[in-house]
């Protein structure tokens, strides 16, 4: 299991009571920031500047990354990546024993021609989050928004930066230069609140102890 430490920010766009749409920050496991998004384009008003902007409805199901669907379970996610002659897995993969990798929360594949990473996160053995960082020599930003335009239909920009989709409990969001984010928006919440009241629980803990 990997010991070390990275960081993987998911941007979970949601509506609240208000009709505003709002915009969390979230690393994996733990929620970084809230901050709202908004259009960039200093012609607009100040009070237009500040409305907030909802990921655009896809016209198809956004259902993951090639043949690896969200909710998939870590074994069936391996052998999809195995399987896909352009994405390198980290050794320890190749002859894994699923039994003893239960504690394992995410998946990374190794650096290679076509891409620069990609994590694919796991919760209860379902696979909720899926980030993809895309060689920028070999693709750019206009291009990958050109090919999920197209198959999705057209994107809403956040901000300069960001474009979101969004089909049910599922936002995809494409981000410069050249990373997609596939998200369970429902999963990514349970966690983010889980490991909230966990902390919560470690720093009484802690507190009591003085």
């Amino acid at each position: 299991m990997y010991k070390g430490s990275f960081t993987i920010s998911l941007v979970i766009f949601s509506q609240n009571n208000n009709t505003n749409i709002e915009a969390t920050t979230q690393e994996h496991r733990v929620i970084i920031t809230n901050n709202n998004a908004y259009t960039n384009n200093n012609t607009r008003s100040e009070e237009e500047k500040k409305e907030l902007i909802a990921p655009a409805k896809a016209e198809v199901a956004i259902t993951g990354f090639g043949n690896i669907s969200l909710g998939a379970n870590m074994e069936s996610t391996i052998e999809h990546l195995m399987n896909n002659p352009i994405i390198s897995l980290p050794r320890k993969y190749q002859d894994i024993d699923i039994a003893s990798e239960t504690s394992d929360s995410f998946i990374s594949i190794n650096q290679n021609k076509f891409f620069r990473s990609g994590y694919f996160l796991f919760q209860n053995d379902s696979l909720y989050a899926i980030t993809i960082r895309y060689q920028q020599n070999q693709t750019d930003f206009l291009a990958l928004l050109q090919t999920l335009n197209d198959k999705y239909g057209k994107g809403a920009f956040m901000n300069a930066d960001t474009v979101a989709w969004e089909y049910g409990d599922v936002q995809m969001i494409l981000e410069r230069p050249t990373t997609i984010k596939y998200i369970n928006t429902n999963i990514a919440n349970d966690v983010r609140v889980n490991y909230t009241n966990m902390i919560l629980t470690n720093q009484l803990d802690i507190l009591e102890g003085i």
